[in-house]
């Protein structure tokens, strides 16, 4: 009689154990897939910036609110994996651009690399900053403003060859 009971507990606990590794199995597929399969077919992207110091949870929570991921709980159980399996580097903060259809490794991979936005463009010789700053607040990566503002501050400290007492930055 117990060693029957005993059979039919372990065949229950077998039969437990494969129906969780499924339902575990099927959650990761879906939640490691692109967020909207329907968006797939869309040209579109979708930018987030990862600010210095980020916790690994709050990007999850942002790539999630953002579209980017399904699920904040994949980004945490594949963040702790991959730190696991690479002894060097972590997440990187800067302006990143997702397709819809990146999956969520995809997505990790390309913020552990740092593999941030990048967008090119010439400034004809001769300009003059007002030039210059008009011609980047056409184009919309900041207002005129605050490109005067910050061609006025003259970094010294962290570009060392720059001349001691340079006025300004123009022809640099």
């Amino acid at each position: 009689m117990f060693k029957r009971l005993g059979c039919l507990f372990f065949l229950a606990l077998l039969a437990g154990t494969g129906w969780g590794a499924w339902r575990g199995w099927t959650w990761w597929q879906w939640a490691a897939a692109p967020p909207n399969l329907a968006a797939n077919s869309s040209s579109s992207t979708i930018q987030v910036n990862i600010e210095p110091g980020t916790p690994v949870q709050q990007i999850g929570d942002n790539l999630e609110k953002a579209g980017v991921i399904r699920s904040a709980m994949a980004w945490k159980l594949w963040a702790r994996w991959l730190r696991l399996q690479r002894e060097a580097g972590d997440f990187q903060a800067g302006a990143y651009q997702f397709a819809p259809s990146d999956p969520l490794p995809a997505v990790a991979d390309k913020i552990w690399n740092g593999e941030v936005m990048q967008q090119k463009f010439t400034i004809p010789e001769g300009w003059s900053q007002p030039q210059m700053a008009q011609y980047f607040e056409k184009q919309g990566f900041f207002s005129a403003a605050e490109f005067i503002q910050a061609v006025k501050e003259i970094p010294s400290g962290e570009f060392t060859w720059l001349q001691k007492n340079l006025q300004q930055l123009e022809g640099f």
